[in-house]
């Protein structure tokens, strides 16, 4: 009889245990990543040759069973891509499932002796290494004899919580260019076990090709010359069917197989997670290029304290460095966001036009992807309590936010509440350096921009504050305002430095409420400074003296507010314009100058009062009050000096109540090269008490000296 089943059956077994024993197989729980890679090789070529016979006179017993293969690999190297199944309930050393089947041959079986015959052909020697046990083709030849009795299963040490523990100690190697993903989550896995502590990660740079893992109360910590970097074989991906494309797996999330087990969760399938030191890279390609392998390199969804520091995060295709979604209670602070490269299939064109696409800016890869985004995975869970402070975004497409302008699928709700972007630096933006859709409770304050595209779109939103940044802008190619608000958003803008605008400075439109104080407009601002569309504003005390703008330095279309107590000196057409049924309550202590047509102009809208206002140099009518909707209360307390028109002209069908009116509300005219005050045929009511004086030109009809 062939002693080769049962040869098979014993090796296979003693190699099976022999790895648990050493402890190379990871009993991780039912939702954690398996830490070893197998390869698979067949008893038949592994145990013996065919050739070899049971002496006569050996008995065996029939309850001995062949075992299924094992599969016992050594460490992955870069070229291979290693499969990371999950470990379940049934693979935790199988609890001697197989131990406990009989393996050794019966009392009655006559020992052998040693001869070439009942030895095993084939070498096997078990090494063991820290935290694994590799089987290497070369072994010492083992003899089967009667010793073989049942092995005892024994796991890897368990770890005392909030122990600390390095990469290195199971296996990871920064100093070799191969995988160590199998390493790091094996580190992850016994920190998760032990209910929580530190995984370090030395110096050196370690390769990964598959997502890892991490879990609740977790620090992961990177020393500062570490770097973990995307492998050219990473094989996780899926469909994404809004850009009709595979995208890539993130290079750290904190949930097990795909999105779905999150489903339900909130806030609360993760707590207290930490990454912080090193350099994490997408290995994408170079900044500006394009690349067709779309992902993200951190993705934590439905957590609660999540914590992200002094870590270098590079090289992104077409989605997000960090993407969190339903978050709360985050502290991002002291990161590098850098290098975002193109997706190969997107369309970037509205970049150079301005425009904005709906489907472009909610698309997979869309046009203005942030390198940290805020978005919501859950119906109604909305980041929250988020804080990003001391962060660095460079060459990046968009800095923070969310550009998700519509619900859809199993989300109601967009947006993000109780939000701080405080001292951080955006350097080469491509696009915004923020987004906020649906932002509530925002305090953006203390940030400088250079060379960015555009710096703020706030989209709906309320409570939102945006104070003291300081923000400079490229021209060449770029038709973005720097702050775009839109779909009845509510905020105050206030104490910022701009600088250049490749379109309006800030732009409100479409039912939007907005406070913009005591700014500094500057350098070139292609077309206006101020443009409310069809909005609310209070203009109030900002500086506009400063390099050029375009157009209007501020400007009011179908809109309601005041002006009040701006100083404007760089406007090239004019500095005040208010046109077409506009509703201010206000023109008042404006200190205007130059301007190729007229100091303060309004075009058939109602104003309640322009008052205190001195206006120099204009080009032509120093106020001027056109169009036969147009109404005024009361023109008082003005100083026109050098008008290139009239100093204040009303025209026909305008109607006005009082120009001047009594002793202690006339108005100034000096040196206008029209008439000092031209009614014409309009409807204003009194005109007296005005100082017009002639000097220097001749007095033209419509003049009232009184």
């Amino acid at each position: 009889m062939k002693l080769r089943k049962i040869l098979a059956a014993g090796l296979s077994m003693t190699l099976a245990v022999s790895m648990v024993v050493t402890g190379s197989v990871y009993a991780g729980e039912a939702d954690t990543e398996t830490v070893m890679e197998m390869e698979t090789e067949t008893a038949d070529e592994a145990i013996i040759n065919s050739d070899t016979e049971v002496p006569e006179g050996t008995e065996v017993s029939e309850e001995i069973e062949t075992t299924e293969e094992t599969e016992v690999t050594e460490e992955s190297e870069m070229p291979e891509v290693s499969e990371m199944p999950e470990v379940s309930e049934e693979t935790e050393n199988t609890e001697e499932t197989e131990t406990t089947e009989e393996t050794e041959t019966t009392e009655e079986m006559e020992e052998p002796e040693a001869t070439e015959e009942t030895e095993i052909t084939e070498e096997t020697e078990t090494t063991e290494v820290t935290g694994e046990t590799e089987m290497t083709e070369e072994t010492e030849e083992t003899e089967v004899t009667e010793a073989t009795e049942k092995l005892e299963i024994v796991d890897e040490q368990i770890l005392a919580k909030n122990s600390t523990v390095s990469v290195k100690d199971y296996g990871a190697d920064g100093t070799d260019k191969k995988a160590d993903t199998v390493a790091i989550q094996k580190a992850l896995n016994a920190v998760k076990k032990a209910g929580g502590g530190t995984v370090t990660v030395p110096k050196g740079t370690y390769y990964i090709e598959q997502s890892l893992v991490i879990y609740s109360n977790t620090t992961l910590h990177l020393d500062d010359s570490a770097t973990i970097k995307r492998s050219v074989y990473f094989s996780d991906k899926t469909y994404d069917e809004t850009i009709g494309d595979y995208v890539y797996g993130p290079m750290v999330k904190n949930y097990v197989g795909t999105e779905d087990v999150l489903d339900g969760y909130g806030y609360d399938y993760s707590n207290d997670i930490t990454i912080e030191g090193g350099t994490w890279n997408g290995d994408a390609g170079n900044a500006g290029g394009t690349a067709s392998k779309p992902a993200n390199i951190f993705q934590i969804y439905c957590a609660t304290g999540v914590t992200i520091q002094k870590t270098k995060i590079k090289s992104v295709c077409g989605l997000h460095h960090i993407r969190l979604a339903s978050v709360q209670d985050a502290d991002i602070k002291n990161v590098v966001f850098s290098d975002f490269v193109y997706y190969k299939w997107a369309d970037y064109d509205g970049l150079e036009s301005g425009a904005e696409d709906d489907g472009e800016l909610n698309a997979g890869a869309s046009i203005t992807s942030e390198a940290l985004q805020l978005d919501n995975y859950s119906a109604t869970n909305v980041c929250k309590n988020i804080s990003v402070t001391g962060c660095t975004f460079r060459n990046v497409l968009s800095g923070v936010g969310n550009h998700r302008s519509k619900v859809g699928g199993n989300i109601s709700k967009i947006g993000a509440t109780d939000i701080k972007i405080a001292n951080n630096k955006f350097q080469n933006v491509a696009n915004t350096c923020m987004n906020l859709y649906d932002f509530e409770a925002v305090d953006v304050s203390g940030n400088t921009a250079e060379s960015v595209r555009s710096f703020a779109r706030v989209y709906k939103g309320k409570d939102c504050v945006i104070s003291n940044n300081t923000v400079t802008t490229f021209t060449s190619g770029n038709q973005y305002d720097v702050f775009r608000i839109s779909n009845g958003a509510k905020l105050s803008i206030t104490g910022n430095t701009i600088s250049g605008a490749g379109n309006t400075a800030i732009k409100v439109a479409s039912k939007s409420t907005v406070d913009i104080t005591a700014n500094i407009f500057k350098g070139e601002i292609s077309y206006n400074a101020v443009g409310v569309e069809n909005s609310t504003a209070n203009v109030c005390k900002n500086t506009f003296t400063e390099g050029s703008i375009g157009n209007i330095a501020i400007y009011f279309i179908g809109s309601k507010g005041t002006i009040n107590t701006n100083t404007i000196s760089t406007a090239k057409v004019r500095p005040i314009g208010v046109w077409n049924t506009s509703s201010v309550t206000q023109i008042v202590g404006n200190n205007v100058t130059g301007g190729r047509s007229q100091g303060i102009y309004v075009l058939n809208s109602s104003v309640g009062e322009i008052s205190g206002n001195t206006v120099t140099s204009s080009g032509a009518e120093g106020i001027g009050i056109s169009g036969g909707s147009a109404s005024v209360g009361n023109i008082v307390l003005n100083k026109v000096n050098k008008a290139g028109a009239e100093g204040i002209r009303v025209e026909e069908g305008a109607v006005v109540t009082n120009i001047g009116g009594n002793s202690s509300a006339g108005n100034i005219v000096t040196a206008s090269v029209g008439s000092g005050i031209y009614a014409g045929a309009s409807q204003v009511t009194n005109i007296s008490y005005n100082t017009i004086d002639t000097a220097g030109r001749k007095a033209g009809l419509g003049d009232r000296v009184v």
